[in-house]
């Protein structure tokens, strides 16, 4: 009885670790981007600026053992390296190539570090890259469109929002490439966007969803963000909403 006790303690004790599964890399017009993918959400972190280099540290944190040191020299990015510490601790270390500001945005188990050039030291951090687009109240939509709303319950019925077959592989994916967004659906945590490739076909797809060589990581008001994957580097795709007031013009 007492090794069991022992044992589910140091079950519940190793579940308390997370870990370092991804690194991604985007040069950004003005900044450039990393992002950081963990396997569980981000509780405690700490970070510094020491000299050109900036040094995140990661209580109670493994890493994915493949990731050591990721050669950029892109920006003002030479490499990113991770060091492990005593007892499950990580640094993630990300050297300039000269002394700039960094900022850190950290939602759930992705955290973001925008290091932004020299020629802005000094200066106000951005608050924001992506310009803010005016919001379309609902109403508005609903004047021009002559909609009507309505409420949908899938009880006894097919999820309109559900495909009707599960094909694996790509070929049945979405390409994002000439893909225009058609609309996008809030409702509470659920968040769904329309789209239409080149060839006209149509896609419903939700926060997470595959796409052809990624998948749709983040759905706004007014834009969405595709994060996707070749030839082993990772980049974000947004594809923004056209305001359908300018076709009336």
């Amino acid at each position: 009885m007492r090794k069991v006790l022992l044992l589910l303690l140091l079950a519940g004790f190793l579940s308390a670790y997370n870990e370092l599964t991804d690194i991604y890399f985007e040069e950004q017009p003005g900044f450039a981007e990393i992002m950081l993918k963990f396997r569980e959400e981000i509780v405690d972190y700490r970070g510094s600026l020491e000299k050109k280099k900036i040094v995140i540290f990661f209580p109670y944190t493994d890493y994915f053992k493949d990731i050591r040191k990721i050669d950029i020299n892109k920006a003002n990015v030479r490499y990113i390296e991770i060091k492990p510490g005593k007892e499950h601790t990580i640094k993630v270390i990300i050297a300039e190539k000269e002394r700039s500001e960094y900022k850190i945005e950290q939602v759930g188990n992705i955290m973001t570090i925008r290091v932004y050039p020299p020629k802005l030291v000094g200066k106000p951090a951005v608050q924001e890259t992506v310009p803010t687009l005016p919001k379309i109240k609902p109403s508005t939509i609903s004047e021009v469109l002559n909609l009507k709303p309505m409420k949908y319950r899938t009880y006894g019925k097919r999820d309109i929002f559900k495909s009707l077959i599960d094909v694996k592989g790509d070929s049945a994916l979405m390409d994002p490439a000439g893909a225009k967004l058609l609309g996008v659906i809030m409702r509470g945590p659920r968040k769904v966007a329309i789209f239409k490739d080149k060839s006209g076909k149509t896609f419903i797809l939700k926060e997470g969803a595959r796409v052809k060589n990624g998948k749709l990581w983040k759905v706004t008001e007014n834009q969405v963000i595709l994060l996707i994957g070749l030839r082993g580097y990772a980049r974000t795709v947004r594809i923004k909403l056209k305001n359908p007031m300018e076709d009336l013009k």
